[in-house]
């Protein structure tokens, strides 16, 4: 399974994509006191993520906004067996 994400904001620098994942870390902290946030989304997002064994990717640039994409590997065999019990 593959979630793509997409966001036409102002984007980042990718020196700061090293940082992504840290708690309250923000690329750009005039945009958190207009428009509210913690820093803490990725770091969240992340945890889950690593624990069901699957990535993010995460490319940007400033002014280009990003592209996420979450990655989860799912047996196929045990998806079937679930459907097939509800059926």
């Amino acid at each position: 399974m593959q979630i793509t994400i997409k966001d036409t904001g102002i984007g980042m620098e990718p020196e700061f994509l090293k940082n992504l994942y840290a708690p309250f870390e923000q690329a750009n902290n005039g945009v958190a006191k207009k428009s509210g946030g913690t820093g803490l989304g990725m770091a969240i997002t992340k945890n889950p993520v690593a624990l069901m064994d699957g990535s993010i990717d995460v490319q940007a640039a400033l002014d280009a906004g990003m592209n996420g994409h979450i990655a989860k590997p799912i047996d196929v065999d045990i998806l079937y067996k679930t459907i097939s019990e509800y059926a």
